[in-house]
């Protein structure tokens, strides 16, 4: 249970940079899945993978973040307007509990300002925060709407 104004975040790493989405939007978090490539899916999207027996799009934070992990080795559970969708992570770091007034503009924000909403810093490291339905948003959109880079 949380304090009024805190939330709690689930930390995960890609490459040599640490993210934060809020825990309760979180489903679950899974070993890394095989991912069956789809032909023309746009750049987001990794491929299908079976989850539990479901289908489920496996999709990638690269293109959009503009990070690229040194290895996937889980992904995060959501569910997104009825059905489920998994995000690929390099490794999941832990959880930590935050404040509003906490979380600092992001230096040097880019295109996707709505999805990154800001970083808090955790010890000597930085966490960038991210808004789970912008992120979702983003990387379910279809080819030429929100498109990345």
């Amino acid at each position: 249970m949380s304090r009024d104004g805190a939330r709690r975040l689930l930390v995960f790493r890609m490459g040599t940079e640490l993210f934060g989405v809020d825990l309760a939007t979180v489903d679950q978090v899974v070993d890394a899945p095989t991912a069956n490539p789809m032909p023309d899916a746009p750049p987001t999207v990794r491929g299908l993978t079976s989850l539990n027996g479901e289908l489920v799009t496996l999709y990638d934070l690269q293109p959009l973040l503009d990070v690229r992990p040194r290895a996937v080795n889980a992904a995060l559970v959501f569910t997104r307007n009825g059905r489920r969708m998994a995000v690929a992570v390099e490794d999941v770091f832990d959880t930590m509990t935050i404040e509003d007034d906490m979380v600092r503009r992001a230096p040097g924000a880019g295109d996707h300002d709505d999805v990154l909403t800001g970083v808090v810093r955790r010890g000597r490291h930085l966490v960038a925060v991210l808004d789970t339905t912008a992120l979702l948003t983003a990387l379910a959109a279809p080819v030429g709407e929100g498109d990345p880079k």
